[in-house]
């Protein structure tokens, strides 16, 4: 599989128990993980294309998202969250 064919019917069958109900929940997650990883690696479209590799997070990522619904884990910030709010950041110097 192919980091594009990334879409909805193949994460409502990884998930399981998502539903048709679930699909603009899914989208955007399928959106936010797949920013995530390309800005996280710093690839291009083709670089990611290329390695089967980044099909797994993303869809482990898409699951955290769907499955937890919350930003702690815990009691602490849940580390997906904080990495990606760093990824946006500015930092001033």
């Amino acid at each position: 599989m192919k980091f594009s064919e990334i879409e909805f019917d193949t994460v409502k069958d990884y998930l399981v128990c998502a539903t048709e109900d679930d699909f603009d929940e899914i989208e955007m997650y399928i959106a936010a993980a797949k920013s995530f990883v390309k800005t996280y690696t710093a690839l291009s479209d083709e670089e990611l294309e290329e390695n089967e590799y980044f099909v797994m997070p993303t869809l482990m990522l898409i699951s955290s998202f769907y499955e937890n619904k919350s930003v702690e884990m815990s009691g602490k910030l849940n580390v997906i969250y904080s990495n990606l709010l760093n990824l946006g950041k500015v930092h001033s110097l």
